[in-house]
């Protein structure tokens, strides 16, 4: 057992050592409170770290300590010696927030998480850098160990003693960080000793964080390089490289497949990270921690329910739900376990088949009754003709006359020529009766040929073309429909036909890459095979590793061997039965078509109710067309009739 003092000269002998790390261990000790641990460092302290320690006791306050594992008293090595460690708020059930962040480990440690308690994280985490901020402090080490997730969703913070720490005109730096966390500012500057960091460095690891929480553990510069060379997401971070920006092809990168965008997101929110990882942010234009605290807390109170599993929850933009469209595709993102529909309710099927009864019915429009001309009492109007007009034709069949009488008198050896030229002018020169009657016969013959018309295309209705192609696509619905139950029933058979395989996965799924210490796999090629996809041993394939920035053919072989002796490690129980997941993830999938199906028979029918009622409305402006045509004709015959009499 090991002993040391507190500042009032009390002997606290440490016993049972709960934790190990780099620098120091955390004991557990009778002589302080069971809520209280200590961290004893393994080396002797320089000075400048045992007076920082003392101005976090001295800052400390109720909130720093809510949030954080914050140094509460000092140890030391002798009565009023040197300073050997500290104590700190005993922190248990609490998971490192990747463990939630990422999918393969976030089924097996926080099964319960749904995607509005990852937005509810990440709000938690922006709001303990705000309160470190306000104090004054800087996190400057941000790495997603030092931030602990409980079950209920709260954040806590330790290896608080490397945070930079403000005492009135003394800055105390922090002098360690995880490149992956750190801006594109400070990617080179070799050491991070004594150097002052800004809130705005913060703010970028602040904004990974969230990332990687709101994007199910992608890293926001991994990505798909389109330049020349692979490229480590160090430099990505250098170059500004986002790979979900707006921009991305312009800076040489493309999103990984599979994976959400910034469209997914409110408009505010993607813009914030566009300020957080692009150019502008370096300047002193990240968001704030305050500023992502209201984001977030509106982005969660925008999320609406699933219609179909109780526990999925997505934006409102999203026209369906994302993850039941994972479900589907047999990816699931989180363990739904609302999904518990019977496969059979889907051929139950009562409202599909009332809605194809409308449809059949809506489809077949009432028979067209043949034609039948109006009665009519028309009254034929006679041909009207003035004075003028019939003086005016006397005047003219005169001065013909005289022409010819004279013409006949000037040219008697053709006499008989200038007669017949007389005689055709005359007839050209109609008397205004006999004008006015063949004006009034074309009339009616045009009328014929619009009643003609007009009555053709009336009776070419009596069917729409349009509804016959709609009811066919709703055929091929229903009987998509009423297949569902067969179709689950043969997912089903061939899930059990593979039972051994999926054990084989579920094994390999729950050995994580990340605790495989594999040669030449450390945390950035960790981060870059997690943002696509690939975190447990069941997901390692050769062609989907290769593709991972920083992951060669030698690389993606030696996972690939890692894998091996996993899957060697496999033992088959035949007396297992399907896994509850996969059979979760099935009635997911049925449960989502049927509810898609459904849906599209409800559009169909709306679809054929409009074209019914539109199909009733052109019979009624085609009748009310037919009808003045004949009216016309009518009048049109009567006229003539009239003017011949």
């Amino acid at each position: 057992m090991k002993q040391l003092y507190d500042e009032a000269g009390s002997l606290v002998t440490l016993q049972k050592e709960i934790g190990r790390g780099g620098e120091g261990s955390v004991f557990e000790s009778t002589e302080f409170s069971r809520d209280s641990v200590a961290k004893v460092y393994h080396s002797p302290l320089p000075t400048d770290k045992q007076s920082k320690l003392r101005a976090m006791v001295r800052l400390g306050n109720g909130h720093l300590r809510q949030i954080a594992a914050w140094p509460t008293q000092l140890l030391l090595r002798q009565k009023g010696g040197a300073i050997a460690g500290f104590l700190m708020a005993r922190i248990e059930g609490y998971q490192p927030i990747h463990n939630l962040s990422s999918p393969a480990s976030r089924k097996q440690l926080f099964p319960d998480a749904n995607y509005a308690f990852l937005v509810h994280v990440a709000r938690n985490v922006a709001a303990s850098f705000d309160a470190v901020h306000a104090h004054g402090h800087v996190v400057g080490d941000v790495n997603e160990n030092n931030f602990l997730v409980g079950r209920n969703g709260t954040v806590k913070l330790i290896d608080c003693d490397s945070f930079q720490i403000s005492d009135g005109g003394t800055k105390y730096t922090c002098d360690v960080g995880v490149l992956l966390f750190t801006p594109p500012e400070l990617q080179k500057v070799g050491t991070f000793r004594g150097r002052e960091r800004a809130a705005n460095h913060d703010n970028f690891g602040l904004a990974v964080l969230i990332f990687q929480l709101l994007f199910l553990g992608r890293h926001p510069f991994s990505g798909v390089p389109l330049g020349k060379g692979d490229g480590s997401i160090e430099e990505a971070i250098a170059g500004f490289r986002f790979a979900y920006a707006n921009d991305r092809r312009q800076r040489q990168v493309d999103s990984p497949p599979d994976t959400l965008a910034l469209s997914f997101f409110p408009p505010e929110v993607g813009r914030a990270f566009e300020r957080a990882f692009t150019e502008h942010g370096a300047t002193g234009g990240r968001p704030l921690a305050r500023e992502w605290v209201s984001l977030l807390d509106s982005f969660k109170s925008s999320l609406r329910a699933c219609g179909q599993v109780a526990d999925h929850r997505y934006p409102p933009s999203q026209a369906s739900c994302p993850w039941c469209d994972m479900d589907t595709r047999g990816r699931p993102a989180f363990l739904s376990r609302g999904a518990g529909h019977k496969p059979t309710s889907a051929a139950a099927g009562g409202d599909v088949a009332s809605l194809w009864a409308l449809a059949q019915s809506l489809a077949v429009l009432p028979s067209l009754a043949p034609y039948q001309r109006p009665q009519s009492a028309v009254i034929g109007k006679a041909v009207s003709y003035g004075r003028a007009e019939v003086l005016k034709y006397r005047a003219a069949v005169s001065a013909i006359a005289l022409v010819a009488f004279f013409a006949t008198l000037a040219l008697p050896e053709i006499w008989i020529l200038t007669l017949i030229g007389g005689a055709i002018v005359l007839a050209a020169v109609k008397h205004p009766k006999g004008h006015r009657i063949a004006l009034l016969e074309k009339l009616a013959v045009a009328a014929r040929s619009t009643f003609g018309i007009a009555l053709e295309a009336y009776e070419k209705l009596t069917h729409d073309p349009r509804m016959s192609s709609e009811l066919a696509k709703l055929q091929r619905i229903k009987t998509d429909f009423d297949g569902l139950p067969s179709k689950y029933q043969r997912l089903m058979q061939e899930l059990h036909a593979s039972i051994r395989d999926k054990q084989l996965a579920a094994f390999l799924d729950g050995v994580l890459i990340a605790e495989g210490e594999i040669d030449g796999i450390g945390p950035t090629r960790i981060s870059a095979l997690a943002s696509f996809g690939v975190e447990t041993a069941n997901d390692i394939e050769y062609n989907r590793v290769v593709r991972v920035q920083g992951i060669g053919d030698a690389l993606a072989k030696r996972l690939l061997a890692w894998k091996g002796k996993i899957a060697a490690k496999f033992r088959f129980d035949p007396t297992r039965g399907v896994p509850q997941q996969d059979i979760t993830a099935l009635n997911a999938k049925i449960a989502g078509e049927k509810m898609q199906l459904e849906r599209d028979m409800r559009d169909g029918v709306a679809q054929i109710q409009q074209l019914h009622s539109s199909a009733l409305a052109v019979r009624q402006a085609a009748r009310a067309h037919l009808d003045a045509a004949a009216l016309a004709l009518d009048q049109a015959d009567a006229d003539v009739a009239v003017s011949r009499k």
